[in-house]
Protein backbone atom coordinates (compact mmCIF):
# COMPACT_ATOMS: atom_id res chain seq x y z
CA UNK A 1 0.00 0.00 0.00
CA UNK A 2 1.45 3.13 -0.83
CA UNK A 3 0.90 6.62 0.42
CA UNK A 4 1.05 9.95 -1.63
CA UNK A 5 1.42 12.77 0.43
CA UNK A 6 0.85 16.38 -1.15
CA UNK A 7 2.66 19.44 0.33
CA UNK A 8 1.26 22.12 -1.40
CA UNK A 9 2.64 24.65 1.55
CA UNK A 10 1.59 27.46 -0.77
CA UNK A 11 -2.17 26.47 -1.07
CA UNK A 12 -2.10 26.02 2.67
CA UNK A 13 -0.72 29.53 3.50
CA UNK A 14 -2.93 31.05 1.59
CA UNK A 15 -5.65 29.75 3.13
CA UNK A 16 -4.41 30.56 6.64
CA UNK A 17 -3.13 34.29 5.63
CA UNK A 18 -6.48 34.93 5.19
CA UNK A 19 -8.30 32.97 7.98
CA UNK A 20 -5.66 35.33 9.64
CA UNK A 21 -7.24 38.68 8.17
CA UNK A 22 -10.92 36.97 8.64
CA UNK A 23 -10.21 36.82 12.28
CA UNK A 24 -8.42 40.51 12.71
CA UNK A 25 -11.78 41.70 11.40
CA UNK A 26 -13.90 40.73 13.89
CA UNK A 27 -13.55 42.66 16.74
CA UNK A 28 -15.78 40.96 19.13
CA UNK A 29 -13.03 37.58 18.12
CA UNK A 30 -10.12 40.12 18.78
CA UNK A 31 -11.29 41.60 22.50
CA UNK A 32 -11.89 37.92 23.78
CA UNK A 33 -8.63 36.70 22.27
CA UNK A 34 -7.42 40.17 24.19
CA UNK A 35 -9.43 39.09 26.90
CA UNK A 36 -7.49 35.70 27.44
CA UNK A 37 -4.15 36.77 26.75
CA UNK A 38 -4.48 39.29 29.35
CA UNK A 39 -5.66 36.85 32.05
CA UNK A 40 -2.98 34.31 30.87
CA UNK A 41 -0.06 37.38 31.40
CA UNK A 42 -1.93 38.37 34.55
CA UNK A 43 -1.55 34.71 36.06
CA UNK A 44 1.78 33.94 34.74
CA UNK A 45 3.00 37.14 36.73
CA UNK A 46 1.27 36.26 39.81
CA UNK A 47 3.05 32.48 39.54
CA UNK A 48 6.31 34.40 39.26
CA UNK A 49 5.89 36.70 42.01
CA UNK A 50 4.85 33.30 44.36
CA UNK A 51 7.71 31.72 43.16
CA UNK A 52 10.18 34.83 43.75
CA UNK A 53 8.71 35.14 47.31
CA UNK A 54 9.24 31.44 48.11
CA UNK A 55 13.14 31.60 46.86
CA UNK A 56 13.70 34.72 48.61
CA UNK A 57 12.06 33.08 52.34
CA UNK A 58 14.34 30.12 51.58
CA UNK A 59 17.22 32.33 51.10
CA UNK A 60 16.56 34.58 54.26
CA UNK A 61 18.01 33.05 57.31
CA UNK A 62 16.11 30.97 59.79
CA UNK A 63 17.22 33.36 63.01
CA UNK A 64 16.32 36.29 60.80
CA UNK A 65 19.84 38.29 61.44
CA UNK A 66 21.79 38.78 58.04
CA UNK A 67 24.99 40.20 59.79
CA UNK A 68 25.66 36.90 61.98
CA UNK A 69 24.70 34.76 59.09
CA UNK A 70 27.13 36.36 57.05
CA UNK A 71 29.81 35.99 60.03
CA UNK A 72 28.88 32.57 60.32
CA UNK A 73 29.61 32.16 56.37
CA UNK A 74 32.83 33.77 56.10
CA UNK A 75 33.94 31.89 58.82
CA UNK A 76 33.07 28.66 57.29
CA UNK A 77 35.08 29.75 54.50
CA UNK A 78 38.17 30.67 56.52
CA UNK A 79 38.44 27.46 57.74
CA UNK A 80 37.74 25.82 54.66
CA UNK A 81 40.96 27.68 53.21
CA UNK A 82 43.06 27.03 55.88
CA UNK A 83 42.22 23.45 55.45
CA UNK A 84 42.77 23.17 51.72
CA UNK A 85 45.89 25.16 52.27
CA UNK A 86 47.47 22.91 54.62
CA UNK A 87 46.69 19.96 52.84
CA UNK A 88 48.01 21.80 49.90
CA UNK A 89 51.50 22.54 51.42
CA UNK A 90 51.70 18.67 52.91
CA UNK A 91 51.68 17.52 49.22
CA UNK A 92 53.95 20.25 48.21
CA UNK A 93 56.23 19.50 51.09
CA UNK A 94 56.13 15.67 50.58
CA UNK A 95 57.18 16.06 46.81
CA UNK A 96 59.77 18.43 47.19
CA UNK A 97 61.39 16.57 50.23
CA UNK A 98 61.02 13.64 48.34
CA UNK A 99 64.61 12.04 46.76
CA UNK A 100 63.86 10.74 43.05
CA UNK A 101 64.88 7.52 41.96
CA UNK A 102 68.57 7.23 40.58
CA UNK A 103 69.52 10.82 42.16
CA UNK A 104 71.85 11.29 44.89
CA UNK A 105 70.69 12.83 48.01
CA UNK A 106 72.23 16.31 48.52
CA UNK A 107 72.82 15.75 51.99
CA UNK A 108 76.63 16.42 51.72
CA UNK A 109 78.26 19.95 50.29
CA UNK A 110 78.75 19.46 46.40
CA UNK A 111 82.43 20.56 46.58
CA UNK A 112 83.46 16.74 48.82
CA UNK A 113 83.63 13.60 48.05
CA UNK A 114 83.38 10.75 50.65
CA UNK A 115 86.24 7.95 50.17
CA UNK A 116 85.59 4.73 51.81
Amino acid sequence: MRVEMNLDVQHCNDDIDSKIEEFKQDSDKMNELNLFLDSVLDEAQRNAEIKLQNKLEEERPKNGNKLLSGIKQHRMVTRTRGIVLRIFEAICNCTNSATIPGQRPATAPAGTSSKM
